[in-house]
């Protein structure tokens, strides 16, 4: 729970769940058609990408107390959200963070593999739960890119 006592607002943070989107894509080739023995190659990959938040004020359920009641913009409610999921999440203007992985291939004689490197964002997904002493209660959306992964795919072929 993270609180504004002056403003009278609260903020509890849900974690959902997290989801994967890919990113871009980094081919490989590794040619041994012509090779007699096994041809051996490591490949190192570094892969830089920012921790970045996105809260969806548009899709935001906002309920009062009181029905009528009209609503100020959520720029307050939004503002404290992301204050909150910063503090939660270590998050600064610019956290840069490095992914770094070495692999290694051994293609055998008369073949050609082609490897493709797909870098995919983790997302971690949540609602914000705001609530003010005047009983309003605002629900918004979030996620926070918390890692990046890389999966490989490979196709051979033969002479």
């Amino acid at each position: 729970m993270y609180g504004g006592p002056a403003q009278g607002i609260a903020v509890d943070i849900i974690e959902t769940e997290r989801s994967f989107e890919l990113d871009h894509t980094d081919p490989l080739e590794l040619d041994n058609l012509g090779g007699t023995s096994p041809l051996k190659h490591t490949q190192t990959i570094s892969q830089e990408w920012t921790q970045t938040l996105q809260i969806d004020t548009e899709k935001s359920e906002v309920k009062t107390a009181t029905s009528g009641l009209e609503m100020p913009g959520l720029g307050t409610f939004g503002q404290k959200t992301e204050e909150a999921l910063k503090s939660r999440f270590s998050i600064t203007e610019q956290t840069k963070k490095v992914l770094t992985l070495e692999f290694t291939f051994e293609v055998p004689p008369a073949t050609k593999r082609h490897v493709d490197f797909n870098y995919q964002q983790v997302w971690q997904n949540g609602l914000a739960r705001i609530s003010s002493t005047d009983g309003t209660t605002v629900e918004m959306p979030w996620r926070v890119a918390v890692d990046m992964t890389v999966n490989l795919t490979q196709r051979d072929t033969t002479a």
